[in-house]
């Protein structure tokens, strides 16, 4: 199973977990269909981004912090895992000079176009607005 898999299946483990958690303090008072539109909002605000701020504060419901807690330790530690892996170790040639490991290689060469584009392209922006403001073309 690849980790986007495996973080999936997490949230969603994760998203069942929360919703017993809460349900069980209120299971009293709180019917099962009001229950299940409770949750489905809560996961409709969180899915649709809508986000409030006050005060240059975000606030997000306590579902939506908990669940982006959640995936931030898998993800964190699916990316630990996979970085830990002896291919993505630096290497040094004959003369002690740094070379990256062939994985590295592989991945450069794969993203050279996008890598150039946004390395370069914040400043190739920034002459061509220069240009513009000043009428030199």
């Amino acid at each position: 199973m690849n980790e986007v898999a495996t973080v999936q299946e997490a949230a969603s483990t994760l998203k069942d977990k929360i919703a017993e958690k809460i349900r069980a303090q209120f299971v009293e008072l709180i019917p099962d269909d009001t229950w299940s539109q409770m949750v489905e909002a809560e996961i409709k605000w969180f899915t649709t981004g809508k986000e409030h701020y006050h005060n240059s504060r975000q606030y997000v419901s306590p579902l939506q912090d908990d669940i982006r807690k959640a995936l931030h330790v898998l993800a964190k530690d699916a990316i630990e895992k996979a970085l830990s892996d002896a291919k993505w170790l630096g290497q040094y040639g004959p003369n002690g000079e740094a070379l990256a490991s062939e994985a590295v290689t592989k991945l450069v060469t794969e993203n050279a176009t996008t890598i150039v584009a946004q390395v370069f392209g914040s400043a190739v922006q920034g002459a061509v607005q220069n240009m513009r403001n000043s009428n030199a073309y």
